[in-house]
Parts: C-alpha cells; structure tokens; sequence
C-alpha cells in the first residue's frame, strides 16, 4: 500500500483534538468497567512531561550545571539523544539523570549497548507511571536582586515565626506562586528571570543547577514544591564536586522529589518508620512488622522504612547507580553488586532499596492508602470521574490501553506470516484513537520480501490508510529520511514546516513496518487483523525470536510509546504486547506538541482535598521539601548527623532531637552514648554507658554495652533478644505516651534490672498472652515499683530478688 506521505499521520492530529475536548467524558488513568481499579503489576496507565532545564552562568553553555555523572559541565545539546541523534535518554552517552545497565553496572552504557534504562523513569514506573522527558532547555541565569549572584545558586531560608523552610530563589527561578494560582507559562516567560519553563505549566519544570545552600550547616541534593510545580536538583546528587570526602552520586534523588510533585511525602503510605495501629489515611505500615515493633524503628528489624522510595534521605537505604537496579529485568546482577560474602548490595530486585507501596504491599488494615493509590486516584494529575467532586488536576496523562497479539501461523513453510491482532485503544482522554502502529526488527530479522502485507480481517472499510517500509530505498530513496524527520516529505524546501518529530523506528539499523490508520484512527470500537512474513536469519522465525521484536503505538494526542512482547521465554503460541507495559529500553515520546496544547490544561498541581472549586497550594506558605540537611543523607564528615557508621568511634557520642544514627556490626563506641531526643539503631559494642533522654532506642542481637543503660522521659525503647549489658539497666519516670511497650527480651544483664515510676507500658520478658519476646537473664535484682500500668513480665532468669509480678 503506497502513495501515501508518512506526514499523513501527524495530518491527524489537529482534526483529532476536536474528539478529545468535545464531549462530557473524563479522562482517567485505568478503569474497570464503571468502577475504579489499580493497574496489574508491570502496568503504567499514565504518564508525566518534565522538562528539564540547565541553569547556566551569564556567559552561557560553558558554565552550564551537570545534569549526570559524566561530566561536572553540562553539556545540553546533546543531552538525551543518542548516537544517531535521536532522543531516547536510555541509549544516550549524555543523559537526563542516570541511566545504567542493569545486567554490567555501566552508566552510562557505552555506545551500542541495548540494556540500557533510564532508572528514574523504572522507578517512577512502580508507581503506574511513565517518565517523559521533553528535549533539555537551557536558561542563561540572571543575576539574582535577592543575592546578587546567579540562579546557579539557590539559598535557603527559614522564614521568622515559621516552622517552613523557604527559598526566594526558586520561587523566582520555577515562577511561584504565578503557576500555582493558574497564571499560565510562556515560553520565554515574560516575568523574571525569564526561564524557559514548560507550556502548558502542568508540564513539571526540573532544574538543575550547582548548590543548594541550606540555612544550617550540611549538603542538599535536591528539593522540591509538595503537590505543586517545580523541582532543583544540585551537582551533588551526581557526585560533583568529584573529592576524597564527597558523598557518591544518589540515583534516586530525582524520582524522590517528583514524588514530591505528586503530593507524596516522607512519613505517609507506608514511607518511613514503623508507626503503631489503628491504621487511617495517610498512615500505614508495609510487611515485614518487627516481632516486638518499636514506634520510630527504622532499623533491620523494620526493612521496609529504609527501602521505600519517599522515605526521607537520612533514613532511605542509598543504593549505588551501578546496582540500584542489579538483576532487572532477569539480567544477572553485575559482579561488582554483589559482596565477598555472596550478600547482592542493595537494589530493587532484592528488594532493600528504592521500593514503592502499591495495594499489594498490605493489608488494607495495614495501608489503607498505598503510594499508587495516592498517585492515580485523583490525588494527583487526572481527571476522575468517580471522585465526588471530580479531582481536577495536571501532572499525570492517561496513556490509552492498546494491546497486540502475535501469533506464528502454522502452516509449516519457513515464509509462514506471522498474525497480529489489534483491539481499539480503551480509556485514555476521551476520544483517543491509535493513528500509528510500527514494528521495529532487531538486526538479525528481516520481513519476507515475497510476503505481502495482508489485512485478514477489520471493522470498517478502509481502516488502514497507508503501509511503508523502512528502510526501502530501492522504492523511495527519501525514505530514510522521512522515517527519522516526518514533516520532511511534505515540503523539504519550506521553512516553516514544523519541527522534525523523533523517528518512530526504535533502531537506526532496523526493519520497520509503519502502518498507519485512516482519520481518525482506530477507535475504541474498531479492531483490525493482518498479517506478514518475517524472518530469522534466513530461517523460519520462532516466538522467541519474536520477543525481540519492537511495537510502538502513536496516539492522537501526540503521545507515543514503545513496548515488547511477551511473556518471554515464550510460553503459548501467542505473545502480547501492551502501551501500558512499556519497554524500558526505549522512552516514551511527545511527537507533537501542539495536540495536547490545544486542550484546555488541568491545573498545575495536586488540588487541596475539598477545595471548590479546585485550587492548589500556595508554595509560599506550605515551603520545600528536602531542604534541611539535618534529615538527608550523605552528610559530609564523621560527625554524628544522620546515617549509618561502623568501624571505631573514638569519644563519646550524641544524638539530638532530628537526628537518626545506625550504628551496625563491626563497630565499637569507645566512649559513652547519649541520645538527647534522637533515634539510634544500635547492633554493636558500647564501651562506656548508654543514656536515653527522649528519643528512640533499638539495641539488636549484637549490641554490647559494656556499662550502664539508663532510659527516662519521652523515651520509646526496644533492648534484644541476645542483648548483653554489664551493668544496670534502670528505666524511670516514663511519662503516659502510645500503648505500644517498651521491650526487653532475650537479653542479659549483669547488673539490676530497675523499672521505677514510669507511666508507659513496659514488657520484661515472656507472658502467656505476649509469647514473642523471650525472657531475660537477670544477674541481680528485678525491681518494678512505682509504675502505671505495672509491667508484664515472665520466663525471667532471676539471680537475685525478683519483684516484678508479671
């Protein structure tokens, strides 16, 4: 089927924007019939646009802030295109973020490397979210009146009489509060400092830039408006300034705060420690509970707090971009993440790092709103129609569910055609059709020249408009060039022809076959079967030669984006391919922007629950995420902040109010310990006394403290099983707090055991009605008095005078 211009499909899409706003529909992200449901695990029914933007100095791109680890300049005109200069982040030598194989570490991938992902976009993927990066915009920074330096440098405040932490910069740089009160971008924006924000602004603008200075001492990566528009991300996230004492690059950082975006935040849904029951929104806790859970814990005994994604830096599990995402996919992690003991380093397929909740996380007594339930069901960025008053907000686009089933046909010659079945796309915005559908070949296949493309079977006449092939230069020596530039074929001498759309073919060295569909496209209603020859080396291909093989859907709203098929190894005689199972490999595409410009924007923003009509926050009054570095990892030196040591630690030791420490095997404080209102984590030898004035306190198996443990005021506590202490143990004058105990089981004591005027509960050993907290050995005197409610105690080894009655 020739005559046709490939510039025919993009002909669609200004007739296709009168379906997508007329009607009284609302678009949504998946649906089930008339009700709501979450998508199956590996599904993505929406998608967001960031635009990234490099912050440069006045002189221009020589200055410009990195925005990977590949070099501390960012170089942006070549940022996420690949070695054929398409735009596809996964494959490019200079990418957006961080981008790695998951199967030998390398990020990025070198030149020709296929296994390549984009771990920003795999991650925001667990959500039931695509990441579309529009191309890189750079902004030549201004001089700031506020500090009289560039935007390349965004200070941090604290307002007086506040408990926010503000930064004037940014809300100048990401144009707050103009956008969250509905004042819409421009490109340039008129209003200082003139960024070259996203149109329309529910586009999320990301910036990278060089420093982030808090208003205390530390180091920032990256931070961010919550539940509204704009994200900063500073060199140190990739690791630059590069020195002996520099944190390592945080691979997650970038996902984090647009989860932020998405009205995500530290301690809900399931992110962060360990809270008690009863369970309502936004609370919740994921499995595995601790045996004897402690109110705060964020420990081992707690895993899920340190490997959710939103939990906050100082507590997050950081994993290393080599093996952030080791074994992905069924890839065998690489050598390097995996340590002498044979234990594989943190990532997501083991899952200890960089997790988010979904429905199947827990019970719905446990989470009673997951991460991605928060994402999709109005809380953030569609329009549902099934929320009473209907959310109206903007970051998320619902993807239109189009799927295809390829089937091998049977009759035993070695040309036999393969039968590809498409169903009409389901949900996305009302009116959807698929104006485009193209297989792309990997390098050793090829379609059967002497097998011609024959339509079996389709629900109206003349559905298919046109079919090409790519490459095809003996027929149409432009062909080449309009597969990768699709305006090129209508006009290739006028300027004003719009600019080229990315190429539709996954592959410069592939075989493609684009079929394209008459106006306006295949719809809701329609279906359509063909069939065509294609070969293996020659041979008669296989279903799992098939697995190779490439579908990407074009929408009528522009969006495009590509999937494989599966299940692979193939196990039926029929594999499937899905837009709502992308392909992590190839990145999803806005091949015309004026689609969706068209239609009137949502908000920019998550609404504020209840509002009517619809409104968002003010970014002046709610403040920033991530901007205090007394709760972010990474923190430079050994000075007790936040975050994990082991070794030797020369001294004494506190932790005060905000800070958490984990302090695991081998390790050894040769001081005393103090925490003044912190929370520590304690698996190692304590060579002096352990104090705990307020705060949290967990001492695991291998804790040892060679003196005296005192607990008093405001203190949550969890001491054992297989604890050793030398000396006293002495808890007094608790005041009343949650009915979750304070544990000591299992654990041995030299001294006394003293529970004296405390008004918390607390539980010494085993009860007939508590039988997971072992009894303890007691080489002195058990001792409670003065104590409301009186401890539970039981199956106590007591040497002495035991006066607790159980």
């Amino acid at each position: 089927m020739k005559g046709s211009k490939w510039g025919s499909v993009w002909s669609f899409f200004s007739a296709a924007t009168a379906c997508l706003v007329s009607g009284t529909a609302l678009a949504q992200c998946f649906f089930n019939g008339t009700l709501p449901s979450y998508p199956t695990p590996g599904e993505v029914p929406c998608y967001i646009q960031v635009q990234p933007i490099d912050v440069c100095g006045t002189s221009g791109t020589s200055t410009c802030a990195p925005f990977n680890t590949v070099s501390a300049v960012g170089n942006p005109s070549t940022a996420g295109k690949d070695s054929a200069g398409n735009f596809n982040n996964s494959a490019s030598q200079n990418p957006i973020g961080f981008t790695v194989d998951p199967a030998t570490g390398a990020s990025p991938p070198p030149a020709g490397d296929t296994n390549g992902v984009d771990i920003t976009r795999v991650l925001l993927n667990q959500l039931g979210v695509d990441l579309t990066w529009l191309p890189m915009a750079t902004y030549n920074s201004k001089i700031s009146p506020l500090t009289n330096n560039t935007y390349q440098t965004l200070n941090v405040r604290q307002p007086t009489g506040t408990t926010i932490l503000q930064s004037d910069d940014f809300l100048a740089l990401s144009f707050q509060k103009q956008i969250s009160q509905g004042i819409e971008t421009q490109s340039p924006n008129p209003v200082f400092p003139s960024a070259p924000l996203g149109v329309p602004s529910n586009i999320v603008n990301m910036f990278f830039v060089s420093t982030l200075n808090p208003p205390t001492p530390g180091t920032l990566y990256g931070f961010s408006w919550i539940c509204n528009n704009g994200v900063a991300i500073a060199q140190n996230t990739f690791g630059f300034p590069r020195s002996r004492t520099s944190p390592p690059p945080r691979p997650d950082t970038i996902v984090h705060e647009l989860g932020h975006n998405l009205c995500l935040d530290h301690p809900i849904f399931g992110a962060g420690p360990w809270t008690p029951p009863p369970y309502s929104s936004p609370g919740g806790v994921v499995p595995l509970i601790p045996v004897n859970p402690l109110v705060g814990e964020c420990d081992p005994s707690y895993p899920a707090c340190g490997r959710n994604l939103m939990t906050t830096g100082s507590l997050r599990t950081e994993p290393t971009v080599a093996c952030v995402l080791a074994g992905f996919n069924g890839l065998s992690p690489p050598a390097a993440c995996v340590n002498s003991t044979g234990t594989q380093l943190p990532s997501l397929l083991n899952g200890n790092a960089d997790e988010a909740t979904t429905p199947l996380s827990a019970s719905s007594t446990q989470l009673p709103l997951s991460q991605q339930a928060k994402v999709l069901t109005g809380g953030s960025g569609l329009l549902f129609q099934f929320a009473d008053p209907p959310m109206k907000s903007g970051f998320l686009n619902p993807i239109p569910r189009e799927t295809t089933k390829v089937e091998i046909d049977t009759g035993g010659s070695s040309t036999d055609p393969i039968i590809f079945d498409l169903s009409g796309p389901a949900g996305g915005r009302p009116g959807a059709t698929l104006v485009a559908w193209i297989l792309t070949l990997p390098e050793e296949q090829s379609f059967a020249k002497h097998s011609r493309f024959h339509i079996i079977s389709q629900t109206r006449e003349d559905l298919v408009q046109d079919v090409d092939y790519y490459p095809d230069a003996e027929n149409n020596p432009l062909r080449r060039n309009i597969a990768y530039n699709p305006d090129a074929d209508n006009n290739p001498d006028d300027p004003n022809v719009g600019p080229a759309a990315h190429s539709p073919c996954t592959s410069a060295t592939a075989e493609c076959l684009i079929v394209k569909f008459q106006l306006p496209g295949l719809g809701a209603h329609d279906s359509i079967s063909f069939s065509k020859g294609i070969l293996s080396g020659g041979a008669a291909i296989t279903n799992d030669d098939l697995c190779k093989a490439k579908v990407t859907y074009i929408f009528s709203d522009g969006y495009a984006t590509t999937s494989n098929f599966r299940p692979c190894p193939a196990i039926s005689l029929s594999l499937i391919a899905s837009s709502w199972r992308p392909d992590p490999t190839v990145g999803p595409q806005i091949v015309k922007r004026n689609v969706l410009l068209a239609q009137s924007p949502p908000l920019p923003c998550t609404p504020v629950p209840g509002s009517d009509p619809p409104s968002c926050e003010n970014p002046e009054e709610t403040g920033l995420s991530d901007a205090d570095p007394r709760f972010e990892g990474g923190q430079p030196g050994q000075s007790c902040n936040n975050g994990e040591m082991n070794g030797t630690i020369q001294g004494n030791v506190t932790v005060s109010t905000g800070q958490y420490w984990r302090f695991t095997n081998p390790c050894e404080i040769k001081g005393n310990l103090m925490i003044n209102g912190g929370s520590v984590y304690l698996n190692c030898a304590v060579d002096g006394n352990l104090t705990e004035n307020g705060g949290t306190l967990k001492l695991d198996a291998m804790a040892h403290v060679f003196g005296n443990v005192q607990i008093s005021q405001a203190s949550a506590f969890s001491i054992g099983p297989s604890v050793a202490i030398d000396g006293n143990l002495q808890i007094q004058n608790l005041p009343k707090s949650e009915p979750q105990p304070g544990t000591i089981c299992g654990t041995q004591v030299k001294g006394n055991l003293v529970a004296k005027n405390n008004l918390s509960p607390i539980q010494i050993g085993e009860t007939p009605m508590q039988q997971n907290c072992p009894g303890n050995t007691i080489s002195g005197n058990l001792q409670c008095t003065g104590n409301n409610p009186v401890p539970t105690s039981g199956s106590n080894v007591v040497a002495g005078h035991n006066q607790c009655s159980g």
